[in-house]
């Protein structure tokens, strides 16, 4: 089969925008997907992707290439195109596509980083001769932005400039082809009827049996978080005029496809690819000031982070120093009981000591009684003896030898009873005193014992106090070298964020001072311009009286004007913009209210405003819109651009709010007007 044969369907959309869905509907149609695609992620996909992985990672390599990144702001140049090419990117694309068309007639594919890369795959597809077509997926802005707000932390202007830049290549790029603009809530609210535009649109048939198995299986409610109208983009003051204009006509459009091959729908497609053009320059200082602002949180956040891990050392230092102190007073504590033990262990052995010497006490005590018990025994037994012998020297007188020599025995036996009384009273007192300095020694003993073990304890606790001491110094020491090193660190952060923070003051400031020279000559310029636009507002006035015939031209939307083929070759020719005519910006933004509506109108559309028209900017004055903004969309809507009226001074103004709305700029342009403001004050 030919190349020309075969036929591609690209699925172009902002992120978020519902292109999986749209991309798992082409089945429905017959178109191949492959059986290469990313996983399902929970969180963020869990239907499926649908995105072939090959394609996908050659499209994150090519711009990585770039220096870019998926939510870049900048758009992609003709020069990053040849980029492309000469580091071999276009050969690799040429051989993927060809290599997944092999097998195929008709193959499907999406990566929301395709609308950004569109010049690169245009040359592409061109090259390769296959039949493209496209499957262009929106969706109301309000509702991206806030997905990637929760999803990626986007600030809502980064969101809709990023809206942007992915619609207006896709309806740039797909011109000329087979394509078909589907609203994806639309699509959720009837989703057959859009099958069946899809398969119209592109040519395709639809296989019912298919068809009930994507509406039953695959689509339910969770696909769809968030639904909003047109109408609440006015609500967000950080959504830009010209999203909101784009996607009211966009939304236009998916109600008759018919539109997307008009000539005049191009022309405006044109337009609005060379109004993000001229917004390059500050798509990218955006980015850079963005991306500076990153490094600066980054920056932050590494501080914090660090900060917390000192923190979190220096509160285990303190508990490691709370656990030695709650060692040693356990310890301490221990010891003290040691000691105490060691008390009563000598209280007892004292008390033991002086017991076992009552006990000896109390033997001697009775012994001393036995002995005088003895004494009185033998005292008694001497004089009964005396008296008998007394007795009986008196009644036998003669038996005297007799008896003197029993007494004689007596008296030798008696001698030598208390011999060995004396004998056992000393046997006696030596074993007393040998058992009192046995007991004495046992007692000195253990008391020098118990001394040693004292001792040896004390020693012990002091050797645990000097380590302990030791230990403390050491942890004081590193918790103060760990903390002056924290502080010089922190020093040197904070020395280097405020010299960029001064670097970049500088800047700002030299930049605002540039704006205020040039806000101030433009005042100047339109006073001069005041009388000049007097003597316009009488000529328009005697125009309003014709123009408000044409009530038609009024009402309709550029697209609805734009798009009337019956009006003819003579009608288009009689709409050409008029000659281009300049107005100051002083003496409109002079009045307030509906005066205010009345002479804008007047002096930019060259008639009075309708009801519609006085209501709807009336109510946006009253929600905070700025004058100057209302300026920029009458400007920009299709009778603004027609009758192309110069407001000097307005694009500066414009774009100094916008700067207003950045966060961190905005800060310092205010603190700069209060200063300046003061100064003049004074």
């Amino acid at each position: 089969m030919t190349p020309a044969n075969k036929r591609v369907v690209v699925v172009l959309g902002m992120h978020r925008s519902g292109t999986s869905t749209l991309t798992r509907a082409l089945n429905v149609v017959g178109v191949e997907l492959g059986d290469h695609l990313l996983a399902p992620m929970e969180g963020s996909n869990n239907k499926g992707f649908f995105e072939d992985i090959d394609l996908f990672e050659l499209n994150i390599h090519m711009l990585q290439a770039l220096g870019s990144v998926w939510h870049g702001l900048p758009p992609i140049e003709a020069s990053d195109v040849e980029s492309l090419c000469r580091k071999g990117y276009f050969l690799t694309a040429v051989n993927l596509l060809r290599q997944k068309m092999a097998e195929v007639s008709i193959f499907g594919f999406k990566d929301p980083r395709i609308p950004r890369l569109l010049p690169f795959w245009d040359r592409v597809f061109a090259h390769c001769g296959f039949d493209v077509n496209y499957v262009l997926a929106i969706r109301n802005p309000l509702s991206v932005v806030q997905s990637l707000t929760k999803r990626d932390g986007f600030t809502p202007e980064k969101s809709y400039m990023l809206w942007l830049g992915h619609v207006l290549p896709s309806l740039f790029y797909s011109q000329g082809h087979n394509r078909v603009l589907i609203d994806y809530d639309r699509f959720l609210d009837a989703p057959q009827q859009h099958l069946e535009l899809i398969a119209m649109r592109l040519g395709l048939g639809l296989s019912h049996e298919a068809l009930q198995l994507y509406l039953t299986d695959f689509l339910d409610e969770s696909l769809r978080h968030s639904v909003y109208n047109v109408n609440d983009l006015a609500i967000d003051q950080a959504c830009p005029q010209f999203v909101q204009e784009l996607y009211a006509t966009l939304l236009e459009i998916t109600n008759d496809n018919q539109l997307l091959e008009n000539p005049a729908f191009h022309a405006c497609t044109v337009l609005w690819c060379d109004e993000l053009n001229r917004m390059k320059l500050n798509l990218r200082w955006e980015e850079n000031l963005l991306g500076q602002i990153a490094e600066l949180v980054q920056g932050r956040s590494y501080l914090e982070t660090q900060l917390h891990e000192l923190t979190g050392r220096e509160q285990t230092v303190v508990l490691q120093l709370q656990e030695m102190q709650q060692n040693y007073e356990r310890h301490n504590s221990e010891q003290t009981e040691r000691e105490q033990t060691l008390k009563l262990q000598l209280t007892e052995v004292q008390q033991h000591l002086e017991a076992c010497l009552a006990e000896q006490n109390v033997r001697e005590n009775v012994f001393s009684e036995q002995l005088q018990a003895m004494q009185r025994l033998h005292d008694s037994q001497v004089d009964e003896q005396r008296l008998q012998f007394t007795e009986r020297e008196q009644l036998l007188h003669g038996q005297l030898s007799q008896v003197q020599q029993r007494l004689e025995s007596y008296l030798i036996g008696q001698v030598e009873r208390e011999k060995a009384d004396s004998l056992q009273r000393q046997e006696i007192h030596q074993a007393y005193e040998l058992q009192k300095n046995d007991l004495i020694r046992q007692y000195a003993e253990r008391e020098r014992i118990a001394f040693l073990s004292l001792d040896q304890a004390r020693q012990q606790f002091e050797a645990q106090v000097l380590s302990l001491t030791e230990r403390e110094k050491a942890y004081v020491l590193e918790l103060q070298e760990t903390h002056q090193a924290h502080e010089l660190k922190m020093a040197e952060q904070s020395r280097l964020q405020y010299e960029r923070e001064q670097v970049l003051q500088a800047q700002l400031q030299t930049q605002l001072q540039t704006q205020q020279d040039e806000l101030a000559k433009l005042a100047e310029y339109g006073k001069a311009k005041d009388a000049e636009q007097e003597q316009l507002i009488l000529r328009l006035q005697h125009q309003i009286k014709a123009m408000r015939k044409n009530y038609f031209w009024r009402l309709m939307s550029a697209l609805h004007l734009l798009g009337g083929n019956d009006l003819g070759q003579e009608n288009s020719r009689n709409l050409l913009p008029l000659k281009k005519q300049s107005v100051g910006l002083a003496g409109l933004l002079s009045y307030d209210g509906e005066s205010f509506i009345n002479n804008a109108y007047v002096t930019l559309l060259g008639r009075v405003p309708d009801p519609e028209g006085m209501n709807y900017y009336y109510n946006r004055l009253q929600s905070g819109v700025s004058k100057v903004e209302i300026l920029a969309q009458l400007l920009k809507g299709p009778e603004g651009k027609l009758r192309r009226v110069n407001v000097v001074g307005l694009n500066k103004a414009v774009r100094y709010q916008k700067y207003f709305k950045i966060p961190i700029l905005g800060q310092w342009l205010k603190f700069f007007d209060n200063k300046r403001m003061g100064k003049s004050q004074h």
